[in-house]
C-alpha cells in the first residue's frame, strides 16, 4: 500500500464524511487498546498521539474519549505535538495535558550548554504560561506529562530533536548535553508529573536505525541518565 503521509500528524481525511469514517475507524482501533489496557490494569492510557490536523476535532475526540472511558478506567491523556497544544479544546475530559516535547533547544549546531540551556528553558516557560491559561479557562489544574521526549545521537539534535535523519555526523557529546539539561529543567518544573523518553528500546540491542540513534543505551547520554537519578 502506497503511504499518504510521513507523519501521523498529517493525516487529514478530505471531506466531512471522510474525516466521520475516519473518526469510527479510529475509535473502534483504539478501543482495542483500551480493552487491553483494562485487562492488563494498566496505569495510564493514552487516547492519541500527536495527530495534528484533526487535533481541533473537539466533538469527535469527546465522543472516542468517552467511549474509551466505558472501557478503561483509569487516567488517560492525549499526547499533542510540542506546538500543538492548543489546538486541542477537550483537555477537560483528560488526566493529563500529553505533549511530544521536541521543543528545539538550539538556534545552531554545536550549541554550548548555555544555549541549550536558555532555549529549552525558554520554550518550558512558555508552555507553563500556555498550561496556565487553559487552567483559567477550564477552571481546574492540569498535570503535564511528556508522552515523548529525546534526541538522537547525531550531530543538530538539540536544532531538530524529533529528526531522526540528520546527515551531521555523530555526536554523543550533544546527545549527552542535551539529556543532560532537560533533565535538570524538567526536575524544577512542579507541573511536570512524567516524561516517557524515546527511546529505550524493550531490546536494547536493536539496532532498528531510528530506535538505535534515539536510544541513549550504552552512550554518554546514558551516564547522565543515570547520574541524575543518583542525585535525586
Amino acid at each position: 500500500m502506497r503511504r499518504m503521509f510521513s507523519w501521523r500528524g498529517d493525516i487529514k481525511p478530505s471531506g466531512e464524511a471522510a474525516i466521520k469514517r475516519w473518526f469510527a475507524g479510529y475509535t473502534r482501533y483504539i478501543l482495542g487498546f483500551a480493552h487491553m489496557a483494562a485487562s492488563e490494569g494498566a496505569e495510564l492510557f493514552c487516547a492519541g498521539t500527536e495527530l495534528e490536523k484533526l487535533a481541533h476535532r473537539n466533538t469527535d475526540w469527546k465522543k472516542v474519549i468517552l467511549e474509551i472511558k466505558k472501557i478503561y478506567k483509569g487516567p488517560l491523556f492525549y499526547d499533542a505535538n510540542h506546538d500543538g497544544v492548543e489546538k486541542a479544546g477537550f483537555w477537560n475530559l483528560l488526566d493529563y495535558i500529553g505533549i511530544s516535547a521536541y521543543y528545539p533547544a538550539a538556534a545552531r549546531l554545536d550549541p554550548s550548554e548555555y544555549e541549550i540551556r536558555s532555549m529549552l528553558g525558554a520554550a518550558l516557560n512558555k508552555l507553563e504560561k500556555t498550561v496556565a491559561s487553559l487552567e483559567r479557562k477550564h477552571g481546574r489544574i492540569f498535570k503535564v506529562l511528556f508522552g515523548e521526549a529525546g534526541y538522537t545521537d547525531f550531530r543538530g539534535t538539540t536544532k531538530e530533536p524529533w529528526n531522526f535523519m540528520l546527515t551531521n555526523g555523530i555526536s554523543e557529546a550533544e546527545q549527552a548535553l542535551a539529556y543532560k539539561v532537560s533533565l535538570e529543567l524538567y526536575s524544577k518544573k512542579e507541573w511536570l508529573k512524567g516524561v516517557f523518553f524515546w527511546r529505550w528500546n524493550v531490546e536494547p540491542e536493536d539496532t532498528y536505525f531510528e530506535y538505535d540513534h534515539y536510544s541513549p543505551y550504552r552512550k554518554t547520554a546514558e551516564e547522565e541518565i543515570i547520574r541524575a537519578w543518583r542525585n535525586r
